[in-house]
């Protein structure tokens, strides 16, 4: 029967009926086998018959002239072949056996791959046919009708038409959302982007597609032969999105996340064409709807482990499915889907944020997409949360500039989130990732670049309290398997906060945020941690290994939130690492921003600073002490040149609170044992000094009053430093030479800074503040030997040292460029003998005379009281006598070469008794000249002297005597030279 049909084609349309219905009639009662033949039998009949209709048939609408020696055909072809392909529809849906079922299909796809470019009116056979495979899962037919699809959808799409191939989307559309095999699931997606890229090259103006007028050039594009309208292949492209958007949806990961993909790759890739109505509908119903969806799931869906699923046995043993441990769980795969929709989101607001910010719904969309980025940054999820991070930071390096592009609100509101983020990710009960953590300050860098462009100091600002937060808090749960490797070095977020601050520093003309910026330097400079460690060590307890897993906790910062205690995190390798940003940034900032930030500045140096005489060997405060010797010199010209009267009281305390602190150790709380300077009678001698600056007439009285003092409190006192001083060389026997002479070095240059820097600012100063800085180094004279804690004989260099810069101070005064006085001799700003520079002049004579009339009175005490040579040499300050006795030498030989201009001197004048004044005036008398005049202040002190010639130590008396001659020259009762050479 099939023969006689194949011969008698021109009659198939009469005898089609009966062949049908013997067809329909086996496969009621035969075998499933004898079923099987009828219908390939059926198939050979469809297949020679389409073979036999004219090639133009094809064509969608109609007709052609038949091949030369054809005969013509009865009917027209569309008809003919609509009729074949009916059957083969009807036989596959009136038969329930899943055998016939696939040999349908066999055939079908056999008749496409042999006639199918000549098909025309068929074709809504052969898709109605193929939407009907799915609905049976069976994954067999399945497979052979997508197979189907696939053929139809890559080889003869651009001969359907625009009717036809938005029926053949559906019908793939159809196979995609199957759920029995998933391999045609992915391969639909594929099919989908293929058939998008081709109405892509097939719209009116791209390239390859249809041009305004027929060349009659032969097309060499796949998409050639396809001709749309701009509306055609937009309704097309919306078909496509919308079955991408089924797909990106489905239960099955890797489906939706192929699918999700495909979807932002081709709106990516056809944004250029789409109209506003398109993108309105493509944002707003299909992918933010999708972005919701996908971050809902990921948060309601289970975490629990699922167990590996089976695949087969192999052997008498199941074979199980291994599954990664970042897919083993519903929700971690739901993360997954989120990752790539933000990615995706991030690409398209990139690549169209022009477009998209002036549609209707703009604002709304990018209010979801920033809370959507809001959620993922402050959750637990790392893949998720650098997925949100990296779309916000590639949104404000691209955009964030713009103003035209991001609006004041938009840019607000992105700012809100990189805080939320931060806010999130620097706290004591921090959740966030290591990696993601990371990332935020990155992004903190990244939003300070685009509020430079747009000007916004306000962005800026925060970035700068975004980054100090980060420093405070560098680790979560997240760091605890890592705390052994962070304990040998800085931890990774605060190695990242230092990177970033080359890129956040102000430009030359953003005063603001100068100030900001370096204040936020300054407050990272807190040693809290390092003391609470010596105090924990100094009362026994058991420090942590490292500061993550035993939660060390700064004494300074021990705050609470939420009933957790902060940890702090400012190590001493962090707060080096910042000493030296201060520096690199404090000194070309502008003039202004020096001024302003100094006392903050100066204050936080002060405090590292302090560390020496609780940790002798950290490391931190010869760090800051570098660091004071450096910016003040920067600082105080520029704090003079702001005539500013509150921001130089602020700076003058702060300075006299950090020198004290540093040089006498006045304030610092001791962690040991060890007498304090309020009750040292050293530094009993030292409040004298304080006291006789305070009154310019009370020079005898005070010397007077601080014997009383020290002698009250000195053996106690002695006591406690040569415990002190045991103790110390006993805990630090390894101290070279070497380190001593370098922080001996160093602690010079801190009062070289005092003496050359601060009191060469005296005129710009109110009189209380430069006694406060005078009696600073008069009180580095009688500094108490404990606060030498590495070595106790160590304070005798300084102890000179301070004499000889209260020399140097009141000289400065009046010793002009010629050089002919020794007060200027050590170049420290010599040219400075005007006017202003007479109140720190007096009030260093002050101090060294009262200083010099104590240690003579303390010397003649020693041999009037007759004590025993050991007494003698306890009252001179050492075990073996010498320190005090060579102080004094350096004391008498700092008056024998001082020389003073006379109005230094006469300053002192008013309310002393009435024997020094005739002294002075015999001098004033005897004086031809001024020059004669320049030992005046050894008047000043002449009672003292006289009463030391009684001395038996012979280089005293020798060096007194030598002193009275100079005063009795001036006196004119005789010439002597000099022991300096002028």
């Amino acid at each position: 029967m099939t023969d006689v049909l194949l011969a008698n084609t021109q009659r198939l349309q009469d005898l089609w009926a009966v062949f049908l219905s013997h067809v329909l009639e086996v496969l009621a009662a035969a075998q499933p086998s004898a079923r099987v033949v009828v219908v390939e039998a059926l198939g050979r009949v469809v297949s020679g018959a389409l073979a036999r209709i004219p090639a133009a048939a094809a064509a969608p609408g109609g007709e052609a002239p038949a091949a030369a020696g054809a005969p013509p055909a009865p009917g027209p072809p569309s008809g003919l072949e609509h009729m074949l392909l009916v059957s083969l529809e009807s036989v596959y849906g009136g038969e329930r056996e899943p055998e016939v079922r696939r040999a349908v299909l066999r055939v079908l796809l056999s008749t496409l791959q042999r006639h199918g470019e000549r098909l025309g009116g068929g074709w809504g056979a052969v898709f109605r046919l193929l939407a009907a495979v799915p609905e049976a899962r069976d994954a067999a037919a399945t497979d052979l009708g997508f197979q189907a699809v696939q053929l139809v959808a890559g080889d003869f799409a651009a001969g359907l038409g625009a009717a036809r191939l938005r029926r053949c989307l559906e019908v793939a559309a159809v196979y995609g959302a199957q759920q029995e095999d998933v391999n045609v699931s992915l391969t639909t997606i594929s099919l989908l982007w293929n058939v998008a890229d081709l109405v892509g090259r097939a719209a009116p103006g791209s390239e390859g597609g249809a041009p305004d007028g027929d060349t009659g050039e032969e097309a060499v594009s796949p998409g050639a032969g396809l001709r749309l309208t701009q509306e055609e292949g937009d309704v097309i492209l919306e078909l496509i999105f919308s079955a991408l958007q089924g797909l990106a949806s489905d239960p099955r990961p890797e489906v939706r996340n192929s699918g999700l993909r495909t979807l932002f790759a081709v709106v990516m890739s056809q944004g250029g064409r789409l109209s506003r109505a398109r993108w309105e509908a493509c944002l707003w119903d299909m992918l933010f709807p999708l972005l919701r969806h996908a971050f809902h799931m990921s948060v309601t869906s289970s975490r629990e482990e699922s167990g590996p699923a089976a695949l087969g046995r192999s052997r008498g043993e199941t074979v199980h499915l291994v599954v990664h441990h970042s897919h083993n769980s519903e929700a971690k795969q739901w993360d997954e889907t989120v990752v790539l929709a933000l990615g995706g989101m991030g690409r398209l607001l990139r690549a169209h944020l022009t477009l998209i910010v002036t549609l209707d719904q703009g604002e709304a969309g990018w209010e979801e997409m920033m809370v959507v980025i809001e959620s993922c940054m402050a959750g637990a999820r790392k893949r998720v949360a650098l997925a949100a991070v990296g779309v916000l930071g590639s949104l404000l390096a691209a955009h964030g500039g713009r103003r035209d592009v991001l609006g004041e609100a938009a840019w607000a509101r992105a700012v809100r989130a990189v805080e939320v983020g931060v806010e999130a990710a620097a706290n004591p009960t921090c959740r966030v990732p290591l990696a993601v953590r990371l990332e935020l300050v990155g992004l903190a860098g990244a939003a300070r670049g685009a509020a430079r462009a747009r000007g916004d100091a306000g962005a800026s600002l925060a970035v700068h309290r975004w980054l100090e937060r980060c420093a405070r808090h560098p680790w979560s749960d997240d760091d605890a398997s890592n705390g052994g490797a962070a304990a040998y070095g800085l931890p990774p977020v605060q190695k990242a906060v230092l990177a970033a601050l080359p890129a956040i520093a102000p430009q030359p003309d953003e005063e603001e945020l100068w100030i900001d910026f370096l204040a936020t330097l300054a407050r990272l400079l807190h040693p809290g941690q390092i003391l609470e460690a010596a105090r924990s060590a100094a009362d026994g307890e058991q420090r942590p290994e490292h500061p993550v897993v035993g939660r060390q906790v700064s004494a300074a910062r021990l705050l609470t939130e939420g009933g957790v205690e902060v940890q702090s995190a400012l190590s001493s390798s962090f707060l080096l690492q910042v000493l030296e940003a201060l520096v690199r940034y404090y000194t070309p900032a502008p003039s202004g921003v020096r001024a302003a930030t100094l006392a903050a500045t100066v204050g936080c140096l002060g405090a590292c600073m302090a560390v020496r005489h609780t940790v002798y060997d950290e490391a931190l405060w010869r760090a800051a002490a570098k660091a004071f010797t450096s910016i003040v010199p920067q600082g105080l010209p520029a704090l003079v040149a702001a005539n500013d009267p509150k921001l130089e009281a602020r700076a003058w305390a702060a300075l006299a609170d950090a020198l004290e602190l540093f040089l006498l150790g006045r304030g610092v709380e001791f962690p040991t044992t060890e007498p304090t300077p309020e009750n040292g009678a050293a530094h009993a001698g030292g409040a004298g000094m304080e006291a006789a600056t305070r009154d310019p007439g009370s020079i005898q009285m005070a010397s007077v009053t601080s014997d009383a003092h020290q002698a009250s409190n000195q053996d106690a006192a002695q006591q406690q430093a040569s415990a002190a001083t045991a103790a110390v060389q006993s805990d630090d026997p390894d101290a070279t030479a070497a380190s001593a002479a370098s922080d001996s070095e160093l602690e010079a240059a801190v009062l070289d800074t005092l003496t050359d820097a601060i009191l060469a600012s005296a005129p710009s100063m109110p009189p209380p503040t430069l006694d406060r800085f005078v009696a600073i180094v008069d009180g580095g004279v009688c500094r108490p030997p404990w606060l030498a804690r590495q070595l106790p004989h160590a304070g005798l260099g300084f102890s000179q040292a301070c004499l000889r810069k209260l020399y140097v101070v009141a000289a400065r005064y009046g010793a002009g460029g010629d050089g002919s006085r020794g007060g200027g001799g050590d170049g420290l700003r010599n040219g400075e003998g005007e006017e202003g520079q007479l109140p720190a002049a007096v009030a260093a004579l002050r101090a060294l005379l009262a200083r010099c009339d104590h240690m003579v009175q303390a010397a003649v005490d020693a041999k009037t009281l007759g004590a025993e040579e050991g007494a003698a040499r306890a009252r001179y300050g050492g075990p073996s006598g010498q320190p005090r006795l060579d102080e004094v030498l350096c004391m008498l030989e700092v008056l024998a070469s001082l020389t003073l201009d006379p109005a230094v001197a006469d300053a002192l004048l008013d309310g002393a008794d009435g024997q020094l004044r005739q002294l002075v005036g015999v001098a004033r008398g005897c004086a031809g000249r001024r020059r004669g005049r320049e030992r005046t202040h050894l008047l000043l002190i002449y009672p003292a002297l006289v009463q030391a010639v009684a001395l038996q130590e012979p280089r005293l008396r020798e060096m007194v005597r030598d002193v009275l001659q100079l005063a009795g020259a001036e006196l004119g009762l005789g010439v002597a030279a000099s022991p300096r050479a002028e």
